[in-house]
């Protein structure tokens, strides 16, 4: 319920911010981050050598605007989850007794976020047009939150291991940026399948 409140004031916050920066323009708000990315990207066709000329030119300037445009909505909800998930792991590191060590091994989504996970996928697979972005931007932020479930079922078993130190950073670093979609899927089929109960049997 806190997450919850705090996430939307944090999005209305931001949503706020491009609001009034736009009006100062004359502009709508995406108007306004579209002017942005336009001017952001002339400024580095601008600059020798610049590593993102290739691809800017490759892809083209307008082309990629558009992309960034319909996949920035769950970039900045993205962001602002993953700043929270860092927060509760500083806070879990400095202050005594914040979180037990079990929170990390134990969280588990609610079994309600299966619908709207699998009515995004179902809009991004078959819908156009505007449910197509809605889809595809609702289902890359619910899985996300899959992708903390499955992690929650690797450091359970790291637990039970009693890995630690440099082996589990290791693990930790292949399933963040290598192997993510394997812990989206551990997340999202633990709800059936329930990998801690199975390891702890094992």
């Amino acid at each position: 319920m806190a997450f919850g409140l705090s996430f939307s004031l944090a999005i209305s916050l931001l949503y706020t911010g491009i609001t009034l920066l736009a009006h100062k323009q004359g502009l709508g708000p995406v108007d306004y981050v579209r002017s942005q990315l336009n001017l952001e990207l002339e400024r580095v066709m601008l600059i020798p050598d610049h590593p993102f000329q290739k691809w800017v030119e490759e892809m083209g300037k307008t082309e990629l605007i558009r992309k960034v445009m319909t996949e920035l909505p769950s970039l900045a909800m993205i962001s602002i989850i993953i700043c929270y998930w860092f927060n509760l792991l500083l806070a879990f590191r400095t202050l005594p007794g914040f979180l037990s060590r079990a929170f990390w091994g134990a969280y588990r989504n609610p079994e309600w976020l299966v619908w709207p996970t699998l009515l995004s996928a179902g809009l991004y697979i078959y819908g156009e047009h505007a449910p197509y972005y809605i889809g595809m931007n609702s289902l890359k932020v619910l899985l996300v939150f899959y992708g903390f479930q499955g992690l929650s079922i690797v450091t359970f078993f790291l637990n039970r291991r009693q890995i630690f130190g440099f082996f589990r950073a290791l693990i930790y670093g292949v399933l963040i940026f290598i192997a993510s979609p394997f812990a989206f899927a551990l997340g999202f089929f633990d709800l059936w399948f329930d990998f801690r109960r199975k390891f702890g049997q094992s």
